[in-house]
């Protein structure tokens, strides 16, 4: 299968498409709870970084890095389409985060999913990250699940 990984723009129309489609997912897992925002632009310009998952071209899934504090970024949006799961692609999407969160002087990537992704929770922990209290927005939120990767351990 072609897949690639790259750095992209979250602005393009079917980009767009890819976000709101993970907007509804969450909307649909947690009707009884928050579904935390994402503007995209936050993720735009260094250090933030955005990724888009291609198979033979068409945008299957993304993911993002966001400023956080000081040298902590946090990891927004993975999601790939349901039909291409279980492919390894969100695994890949992640190792591009980490690697250029790195390079752009992060040494520590948090991230926030929810207890409802069992899924995303199993793959966090087959990379490394540990849990850790919720912070953030997420404090209050009963279906979070937080976790912390250290980058400077590579």
């Amino acid at each position: 299968m072609d897949v690639k990984v790259s750095i992209e723009r979250a602005d393009s129309p079917e980009v767009l498409n890819l976000i709101e489609e993970h907007r509804r997912n969450m909307r649909a897992l947690y009707s009884d709870g928050p579904v935390h925002s994402f503007d995209p632009r936050e993720a735009a310009a260094p250090p933030g970084v955005f990724v888009v998952a291609r198979v033979h071209g068409k945008a299957v899934g993304c993911g993002a890095v966001r400023p956080s504090d000081g040298p902590v970024g946090e990891i927004k949006r993975i999601f790939v389409r349901p039909e291409y799961r279980r492919m390894r692609i969100a695994a890949r999407i992640m190792t591009l985060l980490e690697r250029k969160g790195l390079e752009n002087a992060f040494t520590t990537l948090r991230l926030e999913t929810g207890t409802k992704q069992p899924e995303a929770i199993a793959l966090f922990e087959s990379l490394g990250y540990r849990n850790i209290p919720p912070f953030g927005e997420y404090v209050l939120d009963p279906y979070s699940v937080c976790y912390e990767k250290d980058l400077s351990a590579k």
